[in-house]
């Protein structure tokens, strides 16, 4: 495989990867700034605590904001983010990668 081709295929790949992206965060439920701020909520929680497998944190943080928990889970799990943790190593990684 030549430069040229390695090149066009790495482009692909990008946007690809863009294009994935940009779907998370258009079909989230709240607003992406919200979204990064539950990031860094759940990033600050789960420093002095382990997850308990469910959406304990998440739910405190939605809740505080008035964001309805049941639309956010079903967008959660079907992005990969089926606890806590998960939203943070598999939702905000896709995201942010």
């Amino acid at each position: 495989m030549d430069k040229e081709e390695k090149e066009r295929r790495n482009e692909i790949k990008r946007s690809i990867k863009t294009s994935q992206q940009e779907a998370i965060v258009s079909s989230c439920p709240i607003p992406i700034e919200s979204l990064r701020g539950l990031f860094d909520f759940l990033d600050s929680r789960l420093t002095d605590a382990e997850c308990d497998e469910r959406f304990t944190i998440a739910f405190e943080y939605l809740g505080r904001y008035g964001f309805e928990h049941e639309a956010f889970v079903d967008w959660s799990i079907a992005n990969g983010g089926g606890c806590d943790c998960e939203i943070l190593s598999n939702i905000e990684e896709a995201i942010n990668d």
